[in-house]
């Protein structure tokens, strides 16, 4: 039987279960309240009496039985809330459990002596852990809510400093948000806004130099092969050849020196999975390009992979 068919129906039933008046949330919330006290104090307290220990455990049990009250109650109001975030095809029992995660957080967090109802308070838990659920799915790789939160606001200032005319670098842009310039550097390739690197444009620290990236690539009928920079020539190859996400992101992180395992606390994976993505990529420039750049970059000892994976090629 269909699990959430069998929820949705229980719940059907469970109509006759008043929401409850404002009287009624105002005792709830006093129960749970007084249960947070008493538990404190178990657990900060040695060796109570037995009577007062007695007495606090009730007051706990009590405190948790309304807590399961209140929430039982507004159940509903989470599955109205998660059904407005079906467009995102995130599943539905996904977001029916991340609403009542936020119905218990509410419910703990309950401040009835300020007068207003639980379900207003509510709401805005319920906005808030829906939506993050929905956002997660709808990334290829699970990504944390607070790298996502980044995200976000790297993307808004992108979009404020643009409209006002200004070149929108990592270094503006951490200004701008009062983020460090390393995590704009994660975030903006997470985002696909990386900046684009053309062929002719200029390669060296040298002005004298006029080298373009273009020229970087060898002849085919070259007897030798130069090395050059790792992350260059990466850039070079995966403009030559379309590397979808996430392993566009994860191979120009760790291009950039980034071991595996911290990319993998970045996205919220091991550092195993995120080995298995990037050798998924390595394998779409293999085949994926002809060109020299790509060959070469594949082929030339990469620092990161001497030491960390000598037996990757």
């Amino acid at each position: 039987m269909d699990i959430l068919a069998t929820y949705l129906s229980t719940l059907a039933e469970d109509r006759c279960i008043p929401l409850g008046s404002a009287e009624a949330e105002q005792e709830l919330g006093a129960k749970i309240q007084k249960g947070q006290m008493a538990q404190e104090r178990l657990n900060g307290a040695g060796v109570l009496p037995a009577p007062v220990q007695a007495k606090l455990e009730h007051c706990v049990a009590q405190g948790r039985a309304a807590r399961n009250e209140l929430v039982e109650r507004n159940m509903r109001l989470g599955v109205w809330v998660a059904r407005k975030y079906s467009w995102t095809q995130c599943p539905q029992e996904d977001l029916i459990q991340a609403a009542n995660m936020g119905l218990i957080v509410a419910a703990q967090r309950f401040q009835p002596q300020k007068g207003y109802r639980f379900t207003s308070y509510a709401f805005s838990y319920l906005r808030r852990y829906v939506s993050e659920e929905a956002t997660t799915f709808a990334h290829p790789m699970r990504i944390p809510s607070e790298v996502h939160r980044k995200m976000r606001d790297v993307r808004c200032a992108i979009e404020t400093l643009t409209a006002q005319g200004v070149v929108p670098t990592p270094q503006v842009i951490a200004h701008h948000t009062g983020m460090h310039v390393k995590s704009v550097n994660i975030c903006l390739p997470l985002l696909g806004m990386c900046p684009s690197r053309s062929l002719n444009e200029s390669y060296g620290n040298n002005p004298e130099m006029e080298t373009t990236l273009i020229e970087m690539i060898p002849s085919p009928h070259a007897s030798q092969i130069a090395t050059y920079d790792t992350e260059e020539s990466l850039t070079v190859a995966m403009i030559m050849a379309d590397v979808p996400e996430p392993e566009a992101s994860i191979l120009g992180l760790w291009a950039q020196s980034h071991t595996t395992d911290a990319i993998g606390e970045l996205f919220g994976v091991t550092g195993e999975t995120i080995r298995t993505r990037r050798d998924k990529g390595l394998q779409m420039l293999r085949e994926g390009t002809t060109t020299i750049a790509a060959d070469l970059w594949l082929t030339c000892p990469h620092p990161s992979t001497q030491q960390r994976t000598p037996a990757l090629m």
